[in-house]
């Protein structure tokens, strides 16, 4: 409905702090002793996003003043909170580098204060940007386990800021979030805390395999919306999806990968690829794949992964078509083209990965297909760029030849959450702000790490430093880490300072095949001990309620990490007795903490490292 032209002049001279009685304030009083002249504006025709926005200022507003403030389309003469683009802030100017550049500006003019994304995504993060600057935090997802000790939201009588006029944009175009890589801990009761604490941690992509999303679909599709997430969705599961065995192989066996002269789906304990050189194959699966995407339009992305570590036929008409990279990109190719003809506008992302990281000869990939290196044997003691780990510069060496003749875009699928490192504690912040830091430097254009609530908290610091580092351009990562520590452990930070280098050096150079260059634990004894001793200070020196919680979650680890260096050296010794003992006792120290926000329920020992399935 079109307003009276005098209200709209009466509200833009509310803008001007005419009628607002703080001209050109210092500090603007959004709320105090419990109270608030101020009401949140967003248009009558805000997006969804811009609506959640708004209630979550709203929110946290509340709790941190004891003030409601009202979400409103019209301000009638009150001072006011614009969240995104409201006609009174259609002067806001928020640039943009590219669509869907998630940049936003927070603007004071007059009494008022504007929160306003070139994004109704960067709409979303203003509001939590401004939030923060009040001192709140959010640590960890409030899932089941973390609930109730997952942030920090200060309490103050009074609430001023400022004026100011501030322009913040990401550094890294997509900064993704995999939910589900191998369906291990996330539950219907996870999901959504996930996704909440990924939107403020700016998190712009989430990824599911497509099982775990049919599973959730109505769920994952409603909590992705409200924050306006791109939605990815594949992974591994899609070539048993979209070209059936048990629906195809029967009648048509020779549509299926060939080894030792056999057509079969599984061989030497790997997965087969279906014989991608079959056209009649390969149309079934477009057509399968194209009637899917059709019926699920909110699919921005689609995850074309084939079997993990798959071994291609043998075949001589897959023969002639290359090696396994070849295959690969000429597949892609394929299926991007035909997605295309069928008008569809969903992306395809594929992943360089196991023995298709070097690149292929044929880049003829369109330019809207989007790849994700994945190193998936980075020797993680070291930056990836780093000569002093040879695997880690061949690796380095894949990414810059992507980076240089991809004519997509080139995103970094990361390991700093690694399944195969069994919830052993790894703490890398200041090495993860490096490296993403170079990733962008030399071209990269996204980064993703895993989300698995069940041992969230052995991994904490690397996601929160992990998603910090992919938004911000100037990230300091020391000063952050202090400040994090204290946060989290009050007067107990430097002694879980120490224990983080100790442990973290413990995993790497003793434990984690990758990284461990020792042939005998028995050096490792000493740092075991100076773990054992920070640990046990930092238990003394907690002093608040949060701080005593999370350190008394963490206690167990230089216990996991005692029996885990003993089965180490029984492995190295070949004493299956032994192994199998220790394996028992690391087996029932893991079941008695599964999935409790500590640990996955799988640890070191289940399987021999070295023979883990690539993760």
């Amino acid at each position: 409905m079109r307003l009276p032209n005098f209200v709209w002049v009466f509200e833009m001279l509310c803008l001007l702090g005419i009628f607002s009685g703080i001209i050109f304030a210092e500090k603007l009083t959004l709320a105090e002793n419990g109270a608030s002249d101020y009401v949140i504006l967003v248009s009558p025709q805000a997006s969804e996003v811009e609506r959640y926005a708004a209630a979550e200022l709203q929110k946290y507003l509340g709790q941190i003043t004891g003030s409601r403030l009202s979400i409103e389309t019209r301000a009638n003469g009150k001072p006011f909170i614009v969240v995104g683009n409201h006609p009174l802030a259609r002067k806001i100017r928020v640039a943009s580098r590219y669509a869907g550049d998630d940049a936003f500006r927070q603007k004071t003019a007059g009494a008022n204060l504007f929160l306003k994304g070139a994004t109704e995504r960067g709409t979303l993060y203003a509001v939590y940007n401004f939030l923060e600057a009040q001192g709140c935090r959010w640590f960890t997802p409030a899932i089941p386990q973390l609930a109730g000790h997952h942030e920090f939201v200060p309490k103050r009588a009074t609430l001023a800021i400022n004026a100011t006029d501030s322009f913040k944009r990401p550094l890294m175009k997509y900064r993704k979030r995999d939910g589900d890589i191998g369906r291990r801990s996330n539950t219907a009761a996870t999901w959504t805390p996930i996704l909440e604490w990924a939107a403020k941690m700016r998190a712009n992509s989430f990824s599911l395999s497509l099982r775990a999303y049919e599973e959730h679909r109505e769920l994952l599709k409603t909590e992705t919306e409200k924050r306006g997430m791109i939605l990815q969705v594949g992974q591994h599961d899609v070539m048993n999806e979209f070209l059936a065995p048990q629906k195809y192989f029967a009648a048509h066996p020779e549509w299926f990968g060939l080894i030792d002269g056999k057509r079969t789906l599984r061989a030497r304990g790997k997965q087969v690829i279906f014989e991608t050189a079959n056209a009649k194959a390969m149309k079934t699966f477009e057509n399968n794949l194209i009637a899917y995407l059709e019926s699920r339009p909110e699919i921005d992305v689609f995850q074309l992964w084939l079997a993990d570590a798959g071994l291609w036929s043998e075949s001589a008409e897959a023969q002639k078509m290359g090696a396994p990279a070849e295959r690969m990109a000429i597949f892609i190719q394929q299926i991007t083209k035909a997605l295309r003809s069928a008008k569809l506008k969903t992306k395809i992302s594929f992943i360089a990965y196991s023995f298709y990281t070097e690149p292929p000869r044929n880049m003829n990939f369109e330019p809207q297909t989007i790849l994700e290196f994945c190193p998936i044997n980075q020797n993680h003691s070291f930056s990836l760029d780093d000569a002093a780990a040879p695997e880690n510069r061949k690796y380095y060496e894949q990414l810059q030849k992507w980076i240089k003749r991809f004519p997509g875009e080139v995103t970094h699928y990361s390991y700093y959450a690694k399944f195969s490192w069994r919830s052993l504690p790894v703490v890398l912040p200041l090495q993860i702000a490096r490296e993403i830091k170079n990733w962008h430097r030399i071209g990269e254009v996204g980064t993703s790490i895993y989300s698995e609530p069940g041992n969230w908290l052995a991994l904490e610091f690397n996601h929160a430093a992990f998603s910090r580092a992919s938004w911000e351009e100037n990230f300091d990562a020391e000063k952050w880490y202090d400040e994090y520590l204290q946060a989290r452990f009050g007067a107990a930070a430097q002694a879980m300072k120490r224990y983080h280098a100790l442990a973290t050096r413990i995993s790497l150079e003793a434990l984690i095949p990758q990284s461990a260059d020792k042939n005998d634990t028995r050096d490792f004894q000493d740092l075991l001990a100076q773990t054992q001793a920070a640990m046990h200070e930092a238990m003394e020196k907690a002093d608040t309620p949060d701080a005593k919680w999370l350190v008394g979650k963490l206690a167990w680890q230089p216990e996991y990490l005692a029996l885990a260096l003993r089965f180490r050296d029984a492995q190295r010794a070949e004493d299956k007795e032994q192994m199998n003992q220790l394996r028992g006792a690391i087996a029932r120290l893991i079941a008695a903490r599964a999935n409790d926000g500590t640990t996955l329920d799988r640890g070191y020992g289940y399987q021999l490292m070295q023979e883990d399935a690539p993760q």
